[in-house]
């Protein structure tokens, strides 16, 4: 059956409820009146922004698929089920005498008043209801039933978007309903236009010369055609711990934003640098278990017991014949590259030399590796003394240590090496996993250049530094048969790393090793002197340049996710939030994450869908964007990713299709990661330049290949350096590519 919606409006005129939402009642097909049910749709005003979802080519026309994975909404009580192969939805009422409906959308229509030719085209196999409305409206404006079958309604002249939004709600009344299509044509043309500009920034806007020059920034940025900004700034995370003169300037940099004609899109929820919602607790730092360590009582206090069989043999270099060094089991070019040097040295008469990197090893690769035994899940350092001259690249200047059968790394923390510097003390931490052997790697990787000295090389038992302190990651003291389990504060007073994480002025100032603490025995305590004790606890964990990440479970972190969106809703009043989901690198340790059953990808889902709850708990109406990577299976959401336990895949299953994406993957397989957002309905950005030397740059070609493939409607010039030279340079080169490919 096919109806035209101005006699639909007509017809159904007396059911409509131009603000709240829409009831309906129904007739039924054999003559009878069935009794008058009723169903109140959300109001619009409440609907999350609708998606460009992901297109599908019939012939000529080009069409959008409004049915995906999952609905904007759905009413509540309703049982709904999805599939994708074969996409269907089955919406069934909570009971005999009422409805249910799912709410579908499409967006990037144009926002100028233009009058759009619209047709839908449904697929179904049982009866059901249909309200549509454009989200400016306010009111959901046409309802129709239709039987078993396919249909065809069309606009009649066409719809007014000036929200640039559209929606459809499903509505199953009494029985079960199920529809395997859902297609909107806009007179066969995808929505769009022109790329809008976006550019990224980092400022610190308490600095007044900060405010200046992002103001000035604005006006530049305005002046070269960009529309929107998405700033970065740590105190966003703490605004709620802020003075009144960083409010005042931020109210400052808005009414500049106002006045450029540019939309600022604050930059919120680093989960993965999460030093701001750390700062609010250190203790919701992600972190790996030790367990049954080998501790030992005194008289007073309890602390770990160093075991004689971890070691590192010859980590002074005193011990040598010629260039070569036992204990160092493999040694880049010994006696060519690597050398004895008993000139210069820390401790001792001697030290390892390193230099003429690639007459050792054609790649410039020079390092020297040992095996070691240790305990499985115990925290370690390994202290390393290194002095360098002129070396290059020093940022490939690396400690690491592998798995006994080499298959990964158990650690990735990197270190700011200069090119030439006096001797200087590093740790590497590590936890052991399920390791009795593990290997110990220092060196040089694709050497140039220069000298480096190695020398007075140890390894301890970290014992409870960076102890984690909260409900997820607990602390348990047991006697040495693992018979007896000790009661903090009866047996042994409240234990703390009083250093952890409040190294400096923030409480996220973490550093890797520090003076260790003891756990310290109460009067009356039933730990006697010379007790030995099997100690479990969960220690912070860092990647790169002390990267920490938040654990992604604890109802703490969600806490000061929810304070940082009120106060900036509040303050900042935006219409969009960048959601600082990227570079997550270690998850699913802590024993709050592991008892959720998840994989690493479960958990970013979960904590997905808990942040966009949150979000649209504050403000129903913003646009919710976050960074690709940890959501592709192109780039970071896969196997073996980090420190992330078990797999990333299927960290987008709670991705909504309403979220845009800033697209960062223009490698070689950006093709796959255009496709894949865009099949999931996702509208992206692709964030571009890098801080690229001009004069041409990349976006152009990365444009070409997103030609064609819905929902890239935005470009943004990233830096993560604050260079802006190319800032007008850049948009101009995205103007050429769009007028050579109109």
């Amino acid at each position: 059956m096919v109806r035209d919606m101005i006699a639909l409006a007509l017809a159904f005129a007396l059911l409509l409820i131009p603000q709240a939402g829409c009831t309906a009642g129904r007739s039924g097909h054999g003559g009878g009146t069935e009794a008058a049910v009723l169903i109140a749709l959300p109001a619009l005003a409440k609907l999350p922004p609708a998606p460009a979802p992901s297109v599908r080519k019939d012939a000529a026309d080009v069409n959008y698929e409004l049915l995906m994975a999952a609905p904007l909404l759905k009413s509540a009580g309703s049982s709904a089920t999805y599939t994708s192969s074969p996409r269907q939805i089955s919406l069934v009422p909570p009971d005999g005498r009422t409805m249910a409906y799912s709410v579908f959308g499409l967006g990037g229509l144009p926002t100028d008043g233009s009058v759009i030719p619209l047709k839908l085209k449904l697929t179904g196999s049982s009866n059901y209801w249909l309200a549509v409305s454009d989200y400016a409206h306010g009111s959901w404006q046409y309802l129709d039933y239709e039987g078993t079958g396919d249909y065809m309604l069309s606009s009649g002249g066409g719809l007014i978007s000036p929200s640039g939004s559209f929606y459809a709600a499903l509505i199953a009344w009494q029985t079960p309903s199920s529809m395997s299509s859902m297609l909107a044509t806009l007179n066969g043309q995808a929505p769009g236009g022109p790329h809008e500009l976006w550019y990224y920034t980092m400022a610190n806007l308490l600095v007044d010369q900060n405010l200046t020059d992002a103001i000035a920034l604005l006006n530049r940025a305005a002046a070269a055609g960009y529309t929107k900004v998405v700033h970065a700034d740590y105190k966003f995370g703490t605004i709620d711990l802020q003075s009144q003169h960083y409010y005042d300037n931020l109210q400052a940099y808005k009414d500049a934003a106002l006045s450029a004609g540019i939309e600022i899109i604050p930059g919120l929820v680093p989960i993965g640098y999460s030093n701001s919602i750390l700062n609010h607790d250190p203790n919701l730092i992600e972190g790996q278990g030790v367990v049954d360590c080998h501790f030992r009582a005194s008289a007073t206090t309890a602390d770990v017991v160093q075991d004689p069989a971890t070691t590192i043999v010859n980590g002074g270099f005193e011990n040598h014949s010629g260039h070569a060094f036992p204990g160092w089991t493999q040694m880049d070019g010994a006696g060519v590259s690597t050398f004895a040097d008993t000139a210069v040295a820390h401790g001792g008469s001697a030290s390892m030399r390193f230099e003429n990197f690639t007459a050792g090893n054609p790649n410039g690769n020079d390092r020297i590796r040992q095996q070691l035994t240790v305990a499985p899940w115990n925290c370690y350092a390994v202290s390393i003394w290194l002095k360098t001259d002129g070396v290059s690249p020093a940022d490939s200047l690396w400690f690491r240590i592998f798995s006994g059968d080499f298959s990964r790394m158990l650690t990735f923390l990197t270190y700011p090496i200069q090119s030439t510097q006096d001797w200087t003390q590093y740790y590497l931490i590590f936890n052991s996993q399920d390791e009795t052997q593990v290997h110990l790697y220092i060196g040089l990787w694709g050497g140039e250049s220069g000298q480096f000295w190695i020398d007075d090389v140890s390894i301890e038992n970290t014992g409870l530094i960076n102890l984690i302190r909260r409900t997820g990651a607990p602390f348990t003291v047991k006697s040495g048969d693992g018979t007896a389990t000790y009661s903090e504060g009866s047996d042994y007073e409240p234990v703390e790393d009083p250093l952890m994480g409040r190294q400096g002025t923030w409480n996220m100032d973490y550093d890797l090793y520090h003076a260790r603490p003891v756990i310290t025995l109460t009067p009356g305590s039933a730990i006697q002197d010379g007790d030995d004790l099997l100690v479990s606890y969960y220690h912070a964990v860092f990647v790169y340049d002390m990267q920490p990440t938040c654990c992604l479970t604890d109802e703490g972190v969600y806490d000061v996710i929810r304070t940082t969106l009120t106060q900036i809703n509040t303050r900042l009043a935006p219409k969009a939030v960048f959601i600082g989901i990227d570079e997550t690198r270690v998850i699913n340790w802590c024993e709050g994450c592991q008892s959720r059953g998840l994989t690493a990808g479960g958990l970013l889902a979960y904590a997905t869908g808990r942040v966009e709850q949150i979000a649209h708990e504050v403000n129903p109406q913003w646009k919710l964007i976050t960074w690709s990577d940890m959501f592709d299976p192109n780039h970071n959401a896969h196997d073996d990713y980090f420190l992330a336990q078990g797999t990333v895949a299927g960290s987008w299953d709670s991705l909504p299709a309403s979220w845009d994406i800033g697209n960062w993957n223009s490698g070689a397989n950006r093709t796959d990661t255009l496709s894949f957002f865009s099949g999931r309905g996702n509208r992206q950005i692709l964030a571009g330049y890098y801080d690229e030397a001009g004069p041409t740059y990349s976006i152009g070609a990365w444009l070409t290949d997103a030609k064609g493939i819905p929902g890239v409607y935005a470009v943004m010039y990233t830096t993560w350096w604050r260079g802006y030279d190319a800032l007008e340079a850049w948009a101009q080169a995205v103007r050429d590519w769009e007028a050579a490919n109109p």
